[in-house]
């Protein structure tokens, strides 16, 4: 063999190393990439679920109230149900209108509407307490008369990802039938 020839081989060998490092870097970063995306949509996604379950949530304490009221022989429609736009936590047992009415029914404006969580796991309307931490959620409830004897409950659930709002609605309709 001779120098020529060595020299070429060699510059063959290097020129394949470096094709090889480069066909591993762009493997590498692909995977890194796809687990960026993959953890990115499952935060995204986890939070979600959190805002549907909040709106359901706020639907089903509506109905729990009118559930009660309606348990009463002298109580008649809407059983507690006031038209407005509202803030309901897991005690609440009535609508009163110095402490359920919400302050502003825009949900991205509205002060009250913040959502705090407890060392239980509760979500909660009230910051009072200095083992509640702030959370990334508002929610309301808004209730309006859709009919005789029905109301449309309207449940929203407020966040922002990245700076960009979110929003989920869940909707139903309550009626007087016993």
């Amino acid at each position: 063999m001779n120098k020529k020839d060595y020299i070429s081989q060699q510059a063959q060998g290097l020129l394949e190393t470096i094709t090889a490092f480069g066909i591993i870097i762009i493997g590498v970063v692909a995977v890194l990439g796809l687990i960026i995306a993959v953890t990115s949509f499952r935060i995204r996604m986890k939070e979600k679920i959190i805002a549907v379950n909040l709106a359901r949530e706020g639907i089903e304490l509506i109905r729990i109230i009118r559930d009660n009221n309606q348990l009463g022989p002298e109580e008649n429609w809407p059983f507690g149900l006031k038209d407005g736009i509202w803030i309901v936590e897991y005690n609440t047992i009535e609508l009163k209108e110095d402490k359920n009415k919400a302050d502003n029914s825009a949900i991205d404006r509205c002060e009250n509407c913040q959502l705090y969580i407890d060392d239980a796991e509760k979500y909660l309307h009230a910051s009072a307490s200095s083992t509640l931490k702030k959370t990334i959620f508002k929610r309301l409830i808004e209730i309006k008369e859709s009919g005789l004897e029905e109301k449309t409950i309207i449940s929203k659930v407020f966040w922002t990802i990245k700076g960009r709002p979110q929003l989920i609605i869940l909707e139903t309709i309550l009626t007087g039938w016993r």
